[in-house]
């Protein structure tokens, strides 16, 4: 029984006639998958479009452990509320419920550190400045109604609380006359304004087509705007309403109809309409303007709107398309990805490094702004930006903005990529505490970007075809750009700080939006131009005043004033001769009054600051 078993001599003449097949059978089947792993991913990488380089890194806020220049926190913005209303003393109410003859917060802000604190911390390794805040509190529940400025500290869990003392304030406290308006008070002067404008629903409809009294939005009513200033002297509170059509581009549709309110009272029942325009004419009384009216003894308007007046104003593109480029413009790439560096509001770029913040009052702001490892400046700043007005009838001739009293900070809203930053940016949010209960976030207000100039930094040619010799050196200028657009009632303020890789900084403010117009009347002529039937556009002049805290070297410098002017003396090397020559002469400035400039009387002059 010892013979072989019929399978076993089956599977030995298997393996002997088809080893030699399997090995390469097996290599081809590998390579077969091999190749369609290797189609499998070229497909896949050409679908894929190509990408740029990642760049230097950026990152969002540390909203747990904010560093000293660093906008509040929402939750410390919230520490900051409830802290205040549980304190009795003050008699806070929440703002949602408040009334003008209330005290209540109307905004909370960041309380930047001293300066002196924070060189002592940053430059000698001194103790951290703590953190705080400033909130501005509405008191009109007292005898004498005013506007406190609390200090609050120490954030994130606040312990106490001192009323503030602005030195560059002229009178503390503040009057209460004096204060920005809000939501408490606006909501009071809509239902005051529907009731005065009830008696006047036969003019409005017969003159402008409009109602104001009973109705809730839309281009069939009239849109009553508050203009400042708020009266002609110091305690006054009287603000001009103009009248427009509720449609895009309302600053482009004036009616010519305006009421002057005085609101100075807590008590509204004490409110009063002062003044009525209408068509140019003035009265003293609703009433009297309606007897006239009635009786047709004044100037009638007839201002009906047409579906061409209705969008002339709007964005809405119109007209024929004679262009015959292509549809697409330029636009900026990063082939290498970014190369500056954001950490929450702490930016690099080359040698560039600096802290910013968005004020709520007045927008952003530099801080502890470096290049090449030395402190140049330690705050650049906007401080007010304000638009005065030329025109003839008594609400344009008064006319004035101030900026400011809008809020900069809160009403920069957000950017679109593409249009109001290059899509390339790096967009910021923006947390703000005013006219409401709880923090607001201003998604992508803010934006940074490189951006190529277009012109070289410096370059230079140099041709000698008798020598033989030909040079070329160039430079690209490129720049760094951090931004914001502010919208005040009509215009758009684009706030640009540039910074270039010469260690140059500029700043640069772009004005946008619409015109501020008013009714084309007789005498108004003159102080503008038509821009529309009925409609012209008043000349105004921006003014923008900053703050610039240079420390060149450290916080010990210089300021001196160059002064540029022509003398005529005889010439040095032909006597016989006299020439014209420019010269200039340094002035040493030690006080803010020698520090002066009068625009129109004084000569050309430079201001230079020196490390020494």
């Amino acid at each position: 029984m010892g013979s072989r078993k019929p399978c076993s001599i089956e599977v030995s003449t298997f393996r002997q006639r088809w080893s030699p097949v399997i090995i390469p059978l097996v290599v081809c089947v590998v390579i077969i998958i091999a190749l369609l792993v290797a189609v499998a991913v070229l497909a896949v990488l050409h679908a894929t479009p190509p990408t740029c380089e990642g760049g230097r890194e950026s990152r969002g806020r540390n909203m747990a452990s904010p560093n000293l220049f660093n906008d509040l926190t929402p939750t410390e913005m919230r520490a900051v509320r409830d802290f205040l209303l549980k304190d009795e003393s003050l008699g806070l109410v929440p703002v949602e419920s408040a009334t003008v003859n209330s005290s209540y917060i109307f905004m909370i802000d960041l309380q930047v550190p001293l300066k002196s604190g924070v060189l002592g911390f940053a430059d000698s390794g001194g103790r951290r400045p703590k953190r705080a805040a400033i909130a501005v509190l509405y008191r009109g529940d007292l005898d004498s109604p005013r506007v406190e400025e609390r200090i609050v500290g120490n954030l994130p869990e606040p312990t106490y609380h001192v009323l503030g003392n602005n030195p560059a304030y002229r009178r503390v406290p503040v009057p209460f006359a004096s204060r920005p308006m809000d939501s408490v008070e606006r909501r009071e002067l809509r239902a005051f304004l529907k009731r005065v404008t009830a008696p006047l629903q036969l003019l409005l409809m017969e003159s402008y087509q409009l109602s104001h009294h009973n109705c809730s939005g839309g281009p069939d009513c009239m849109l009553l705007v508050d203009m400042p200033p708020r009266g002609q002297e110091s305690g006054q509170r009287r603000s001009w309403f103009w009248g427009y059509r509720q449609v895009e581009g309302a600053p482009l549709h004036p009616l010519g109809f305006a009421l002057l309110v005085d609101h100075v009272s807590t008590d509204v029942s004490e409110w009063k309409v002062m003044r009525v325009i209408y068509n140019g004419q003035m009265f003293y009384e609703i009433e009297d303007l309606m007897d006239r009216y009635k009786e047709e003894s004044l100037r009638r308007v007839r201002l009906y709107m047409d579906s061409y007046d209705r969008g002339f104003s709007s964005y809405k593109r119109r007209g024929p398309h004679r262009f015959d480029a292509p549809g697409q413009g330029p636009r900026l790439t990063e082939p290498d990805g970014r190369r500056f560096s954001v950490d929450g509001q702490f930016v690099k770029y080359f040698g560039w490094n600096f802290n910013f913040r968005s004020r709520c009052a007045t927008g952003l702001q530099l801080f502890d702004v470096n290049f090449q490892d030395g402190r140049i400046a330690y705050e650049i700043s906007l401080q007010e930006a304000a638009v005065f007005y030329s025109g003839h009838s008594p609400e344009v001739s008064s006319l004035a903005f101030y900026a400011s009293s809008w809020l900069v900070g809160g009403s920069s809203f957000e950017l679109v990529p593409g249009v109001d930053c290059p899509a390339t940016s790096h967009f910021v949010d923006s947390f703000h505490f005013f006219d409401s209960g709880s923090p607001r976030r201003y998604k992508n207000s803010i934006c940074i970007f490189e951006l190529n100039t277009g012109t070289p930094l410096r370059r230079h040619y140099t041709n000698d075809p008798v020598e033989g010799f030909t040079y070329y050196g160039g430079a690209v200028a490129n720049c760094l750009v951090l931004r914001s657009i502010a919208v005040i009632w009509n215009k758009d303020f684009v706030f640009d700080y540039v910074f270039h890789l010469d260690g140059s900084l500029e700043v640069k403010v772009h004005v946008t939006g619409y015109l501020q117009t008013s009714f084309s009347l007789p005498r108004e002529r003159s102080f503008g131009h038509h821009v529309h039937k009925d409609i012209i556009g008043n000349v105004h002049q921006d003014l923008f005043h900053y703050k610039l805290d240079l420390d060149i070297g450290g916080s010990s410098n210089r300021y001196e004033t160059w002064r540029f002017f022509t003398e005529d003396e005889p010439n040095f090397w032909y006597p016989t001769q006299n020439s014209t020559k420019m010269r200039h002469k340094g002035t040493v400035v030690k006080t803010e009054r020698e520090s002066v400039w009068n625009h129109n009387t004084s000569p050309l002059q430079h201001h230079v600051i020196f490390s020494h």
